[in-house]
């Protein structure tokens, strides 16, 4: 937005929409949500306020003082016709001052509705929407299902009862066999799973030619809620005993990131806790874009200016309703098949159910033998 704004009702009717701010580590989030309305409230309330109201009295021409003005006496003809010695006249109404009534906007003004939230040790990009619009792009921001991508970090040799280092440490193994090719190959099983998965649960019949346009859009998801599912997993930092990783995921919790840590320490005949998990993109809302703003930035201006920029991004196209689960074409998923909630590596416990062998199962052996060996 090129010009400042200065009116605070103009403001007011503008800020309505939606926009991204960062959310630090160690701040829970009511306290968080609430600290942004405070800062809208008290920038907004000392923008150029409305004119205070005024009131029409009768008072006699000797009382009428050079601050009143004279109401328009062709409409009050018949006021004349009572008493001529009375006239009518606007004063300041001292009832509508802001000392008497407070200030002009309050926190009830500003309804503030979040997307998906971010626990008390997480840190990241937040979506928030404000007022109906925000409150309804929020919506339909959710049940569009768009990816979002964590980094999160890890210190092998170590267990607790919550899978961070925030608990109790109740276990200590070796972790001198574990070695980044092993965390790489661990890490593509995952996601191989968790892609096979979510396909059997979109209701699709993947034969048809619906399903590949459906697929190059990127709308080949599973119709209903089914756990966290993983799209992408990447190796981005291994200097043991930590390591990081790079999650691109839909429907998951910071509790799933940390839970895949514990998961993967597991399956190298180790343990590991997760030290840190940052929501890096949500979307189309990336944590370092200019206009995803810090809670130290945020005012009526850098709000206004962060809103009109997520206008453009977000296209109708992205936020639309996916109608495309018909009759003709839906498939009701296998009852044998099951989906990635109790753990992450559920779908892979079924193939081995069904004795089926695939390079991936192999590739757990290998990794499992090595691992004793090492």
């Amino acid at each position: 937005m090129s010009l400042p704004v200065t009116y605070a009702p103009k403001a007011f009717r503008w800020l309505n929409g939606i926009f991204a701010v960062y959310k630090p580590a160690d701040v829970p989030h009511y306290p968080f949500v609430s600290s942004i309305v405070d800062k809208l409230v008290l920038d907004i309330n000392s923008l150029e306020q409305r004119p205070q109201k005024k009131r029409v009295v009768f008072k006699r021409q000797s009382e009428i003082e050079d601050s009143d003005h004279p109401v328009d006496e062709s409409n009050q003809s018949h006021v004349g016709q009572l008493e001529n010695t009375l006239k009518p006249v606007c004063v300041p109404d001292w009832f509508d001052h802001p000392l008497v009534q407070g200030p002009r906007f309050r926190h009830s003004d500003f309804e503030l509705l979040c997307g998906t939230t971010l626990d008390v040790k997480a840190c990241g990009v937040l979506v928030v929407g404000l007022k109906d619009l925000g409150s309804d792009l929020i919506k339909r921001f959710d049940r569009a299902k768009l990816p979002r991508k964590y980094l999160a970090h890890g210190h092998l040799g170590l267990a607790s009862l919550s899978a961070t280092g925030e608990t109790k440490i109740v276990e200590r193994s070796t972790w001198q066999h574990v070695t980044a090719d092993k965390i790489a190959r661990i890490l593509m099983h995952i996601q191989g799973t968790h892609r096979k998965a979510s396909i059997r649960q979109t209701g699709v019949d993947l034969s048809t030619q619906k399903a590949y346009e459906l697929a190059l859009e990127g709308l080949l998801k599973p119709q209903q809620y089914c756990g966290p599912i993983i799209l992408d997993l990447k190796l981005v930092e291994f200097k043991p005993p930590k390591f990081g990783i790079e999650v691109t995921c839909i429907d998951e919790a910071c509790s799933d990131i940390r839970r895949l840590i514990h998961e993967i320490g597991l399956i190298l005949k180790t343990n590991a806790i997760c030290t840190y998990v940052q929501r890096q993109q949500d979307g189309p809302f990336l944590y370092d874009d200019p206009n995803t703003l810090l809670l130290r930035q945020i005012n009526v201006q850098r709000v206004l200016e962060s809103m009109t920029y997520f206008r453009h991004v977000l296209t109708p196209g992205m936020l639309k309703r996916h109608t495309h689960f018909r009759n003709e074409t839906l498939v009701l998923p296998d009852p044998v098949s099951k989906a990635p909630t109790q753990t992450l590596l559920t779908a892979a416990s079924d193939t081995q159910d069904k004795g089926v062998t695939t390079d991936d199962d192999t590739l757990l052996e290998e990794l499992s033998e090595t691992s004793v060996g090492g």
